[in-house]
């Protein structure tokens, strides 16, 4: 299997394995965060914006197990309670229904693995929040602008949450903005196929 690339070996985002090919039972990435907080990516030539997964944000994924494994580098995870620091061949797995933060500890970028099950949107919404970061349509912290975000969930509804706000508030607010989004441009998704980062 050859996995789907942006343009290089070393891609931010790299689709291993897709639904399709999983026949819906997983997704998976390979994909780097920036370093942590107190750096940035231009000291490792980073050539791509920050995105929302850079952000340790809680949220919630209400269907899916997220299964992470650390290739280089460091993760910390947040979830019931606990906190967990991996390190290069260390594993997690955060239940669905959890809420939870995972970021990059380090000052230095890592590299690792993401899987999702079952696999849903996942992999349209992970390559959309990635691209709509590299357009500059993310805001401070990798959020997406209201609009953005309320058209995004009516798209992607089984995906992913903040936890700030009950879901059903979340998917209702979502209900009501997202056609004035759609009228105003704001797209559902984005691929990494169809889309060139450096344009």
């Amino acid at each position: 299997m050859v996995p789907q690339q942006l343009e290089d070996d070393d891609d931010p985002l790299v689709v291993l394995e897709t639904a399709r090919e999983t026949r819906g039972e997983s997704v998976r990435f390979e994909l780097t965060f920036h370093p942590g907080e107190g750096t940035t990516g231009d000291e490792f030539g980073l050539d791509h914006e920050p995105w929302p997964i850079d952000f340790p944000t809680e949220h919630v994924h209400p269907k899916q197990t997220e299964h992470w494994r650390v290739l280089s580098g460091g993760l910390a995870a947040v979830f019931e309670d606990s906190e967990e620091t991996l390190g290069p061949g260390d594993t997690v797995t955060l239940p669905a229904g959890v809420p939870h933060r995972v970021w990059n500890p380090l000052p230095e970028p890592n590299r690792v693995e993401l899987e999702f099950r079952p696999a849903l949107d996942a992999q349209e919404l992970t390559e959309t929040l990635y691209v709509l970061a590299q357009l500059g349509e993310t805001g401070k912290g990798g959020r997406l602008k209201i609009l953005q975000f309320a058209v995004t969930v009516a798209a992607y509804p089984d995906q992913l949450y903040p936890t700030g706000a009950p879901i059903t508030v979340q998917k209702g607010l979502a209900r009501l903005l997202a056609p004035v989004g759609r009228r105003l441009g704001y797209q559902e998704g984005y691929d990494l196929d169809s889309f060139d980062c450096e344009t």
